[in-house]
């Protein structure tokens, strides 16, 4: 509906239109202007023209300030009369305006939210908590806004959150305006803690645990010795603990780590552990920077590709530490678990941490257990449920056979052995005493074999049965597809592990 008021012009009185006679020059007469438009408000009648004069008649009185006897003067008794009429049905029209407006406000504040100041104190007391909430004790160079605070907390959108009931203009689809104002006041209803919904402490708590569980073990390890090394770095040289973390810092620290020594491989370890720690703080990705990367990529072609020196375990040596076990073993029991544990090893292609626990507080879960297994006499199968190369714990299924030459039958090894070990939950690989096999001291111990055999002058380790096993597969004519499968590998990674090699 539009509503229109009466339009008032004060015209120009007649006098000395032209002019004074003989008192000055002629003042110019001011240009005719088109007699104003009336308009009516809805449900009244036009103001009569006999009327409309006089009501100018009479303004024009007051506004010189003339006497009441002048003004009364100014028109006739009909004529005050209309212009009476006139003003009091124009002061109810505009008064019917002006309490529909008061209407649509009263309205408007009817559906504001209240905000109590105890959920008002919470909600200060809430973004304080984020916005100060900063790893290594630093200090917050760019406040995070309140509203962006609170997205972090609870990342629900905002059709989810609403909980109001919809306004009348919603209902008939033409309020596009008033579902946003919906949605902001069900958004500070929401800042101020009166809508319920999880901690930030719970947030938190779910949100580390989750990105915790998407690492390896020995990864997440690496990640925050490397973290704690960068923010050590950063203390002794004095560079602040500014975040997000300007990209210079982080060229700082390469610089230091080559030149301690460092291989350019290792140096991109430490920078995947530095982007891992950004991204999950929600800082941009420093270690992205275009002079980190040449940085790095020019060092690697100066220093060459790094030769892997590692001796692959060949068949041979196996037979020859079997020989040894006794000597550098405690006992019967412990000399079948190195044999069975070395045999699985090479012929199953498996990575350490696939085999055995990587120390006593392992929790990873990743090495073989006696449920893993099924022994017959003609063949062993092991399920492998997790490695390095498989996160999501898909599985793989292995499957031993019989090998002619008695000394290197896998079979034949893990029956002996668990003669000895019975068939107890838990670790496959264990002590007499019940405790696990642990890496350390399955090299430990293979090391000392490797000593009295007098293999001296050659660079061996955990990974050397797997790679022997690749060179021996290779060695008997495998082809790439076996081999491979042999050792899940996906690519043609599998080339590096193939060495020159003694089969016997």
């Amino acid at each position: 509906m539009a509503y229109h008021v009466l339009l008032i012009n004060r015209m120009p009185s007649k006098k000395n239109v032209g002019g004074s006679k003989g008192k000055g020059p002629a003042k110019r007469a001011p240009a005719k202007r088109p007699p104003p438009t009336e308009h009516a408000c809805e449900g009244e009648e036009a103001i009569s023209p006999e009327a409309l004069s006089g009501f100018r008649a009479l303004l024009a009185a007051v506004q010189r300030g003339a006497p009441p006897a002048a003004r009364a003067k100014t028109a006739s008794t009909s004529n005050q009369e209309d212009i009476l009429n006139a003003i009091l049905s124009r002061l109810s029209a505009v008064e019917s305006v002006v309490q529909q407006v008061a209407a649509v406000a009263s309205h408007s504040r009817a559906e504001e939210p209240q905000v109590t100041p105890g959920a008002a104190q919470a909600e200060q007391q809430m973004t304080e908590q984020v916005v100060s909430a900063q790893p290594m004790g630093g200090t917050e160079v760019n406040p995070v806004p309140q509203q962006s605070a609170v997205s972090m907390v609870n990342p629900v959108t905002s059709s989810q959150v609403s909980t109001e009931t919809p306004t009348t203009s919603q209902q008939e689809g033409d309020g596009s305006a008033d579902r946003t104002l919906q949605t902001t006041r069900t958004q500070r209803r929401f800042e101020a803690g009166e809508v319920a919904g999880p901690s930030l402490a719970d947030w938190n708590e779910e949100l580390a645990r989750g990105m915790g569980l998407a690492l390896a073990p020995a990864s997440k390890r690496a990640y925050i010795r490397t973290v704690r090394e960068f923010s050590e770095f950063r203390n002794k040289y004095r560079l602040g603990e500014m975040v997000p973390v300007p990209p210079e810092h982080v060229i700082q620290f390469c610089i230091l780590l080559r030149r301690s020594g460092l291989a350019p491989r290792s140096i991109q370890g430490k920078m995947s552990a530095l982007a891992f720690w950004f991204k999950a703080q929600g800082w941009p990705d420093a270690t992205n920077d275009f002079r980190i990367r040449k940085y790095l990529e020019g060092w690697a072609r100066e220093r060459g590709k790094p030769r892997d020196d590692r001796q692959p375990i060949s068949p041979g040596i196996l037979k020859g530490m079997l020989k040894v076990w006794p000597s550098v073993c405690s006992s019967p029991y412990e000399a079948a678990l190195f044999h069975a544990a070395s045999l699985t090893a090479f012929f199953g292609a498996l990575r350490v941490s696939e085999l055995v626990v990587g120390s006593k507080a392992d929790k990873s879960d990743r090495a073989l257990h006696w449920s893993d297994i099924n022994l017959t006499p003609t063949q062993l199968q092991i399920v492998i449920r997790k490695s390095k190369t498989d996160q999501k714990a898909k599985g793989s299924v292995l499957k031993l056979s019989m090998c002619s030459d008695e000394e290197l039958c896998p079979i034949r090894a893990m029956t002996t052995y668990v003669g000895h070990r019975g068939n107890k939950p838990g670790p496959l690989f264990i002590h007499g005493d019940g405790a696990p096999l642990t890496k350390y001291q399955f090299w430990t111990v293979t090391s000392k074999a490797l000593e009295a055999l007098g293999i001296k002058g050659q660079k061996f380790g955990t990974h050397s049965f797997r790679i022997g096993a690749a060179s021996a597969a290779a060695a008997i004519g495998y082809d790439a597809a076996k081999i491979k499968a042999l050792g899940r590998w996906k690519s043609g990674t599998y080339r590096t592990y193939v060495r020159p090699v003694t089969l016997y």
